[in-house]
Formats: C-alpha cells, structure tokens, sequence
C-alpha cells in the first residue's frame, strides 16, 4: 500500500469517527448540575454506564474505503460488544448486528479454549469481540460467536446476518477471508 493511500485511509478513518468520539466524551455525567454538586459514589463509578462513556474499539475501514467499522459496547450492557458501522463520506452510525440479535436469546457459550483466547488478547468483555472485512466490495464482514461464524452482509433492506458453521465440537475462534471473500475457518 503506497504512503499516500495509507495517509488518505487513515484520515477517512479520523474523521468518521471523530462524531463517535465527541459523543462517548459527551456521555460521561457531570460531577455537577447547575448549583448542586451530585456526589460520586461507589456505585457510580463501578456502574453501568462507564463514567468515560462507551469507548470503541478495533475500528476499520471497508476494503472500498465507503465505511467504518467499530465494535462498540451495547447500551443496556457496556459488557457485550455490537458490530457498527458508520458511512466514511460522513452519516449516523448503525448498529450492523449484535450477539443478542444473532443468538435470539440464547445464551453466549464459549469453550476453555475460546475464553483463554480472549483473555491472552485482554478482551473481558463478552458479545462480538472480533471481525473482519471479507472481500473487495466492503459489502460484506466476518465475525465468531459462540464458536460458530457468522457473515453480516450489507445490503439495501439493512445488514443481514448468516449463520456459516454449525460445529458443537470444534469452535471457530480465528476464521480468514480470502481476497474474494471466500471464508475458511481455523
């Protein structure tokens, strides 16, 4: 990738998500309210919703470079992870999928081998903890969950998310798309 692509990546990047930053920065309460001063106790700071706001992480760009991707904490439990996205040409975010849509009220299961995973790389927090674009089009992303994969396609009628493996023994933990989004499981 030359220097110039990267750069102009990297500045898409920047200001897609800048609306996002300014809104998990505004989120964060106040220690007052006009002439009060609300205390700040220890429920508080340990509760739901974080005091610095639902943070992002792992954000991309779409192969086309027309979207943003981010994982983001949902808003009834910052401890489960939702797929976003966001037009990079400027847009509101949307939410693509999250564990709970995906899973239907099932719990999530994860194996030993699929919780020390997360642990080496210090993700706590449970949901949609990784993805990846498939493909050259940026219509299409990859994610595990509860050792199955998944593909969320986007499309017109919004993201649809598909169901790729089915295997109780063996969970899928690091899938790989190749360049023409075709999927292979590790």
């Amino acid at each position: 990738m030359t220097a110039y692509r990267l750069t102009s990546r990297l500045l898409a990047l920047a200001a897609a998500l800048a609306p996002v930053f300014a809104g998990a920065a505004t989120a964060a309460p106040t220690a007052t309210t006009g002439k009060d001063v609300v205390p700040l106790t220890l429920e508080r700071v340990l509760g739901d919703p974080p005091l610095q706001g639902r943070l992002v992480r792992q954000a991309e760009i779409s192969p086309d470079g027309a979207w943003v991707s981010y994982l983001r904490p949902s808003e009834t439990d910052s401890e489960q992870l939702e797929l976003w996205a966001q037009p990079a040409a400027g847009g509101a975010p949307r939410k693509l999928v999250s564990a709970a849509d995906v899973l239907g009220g099932r719990s999530q299961q994860l194996t030993e081998a699929e919780r020390m995973a997360l642990e080496r790389k210090r993700i706590s927090q449970g949901g949609i903890t990784g993805y990846q674009w498939c493909g050259p089009t940026g219509k299409t992303l990859l994610f595990p969950l509860s050792g199955d994969l998944y593909l969320v396609r986007l499309g017109d009628q919004g993201p649809k998310a598909q169901r790729l493996t089915q295997d109780e023994q063996v969970p899928e933990q690091d899938p790989t798309c190749s360049p023409t989004a075709a999927v292979s499981p590790t």
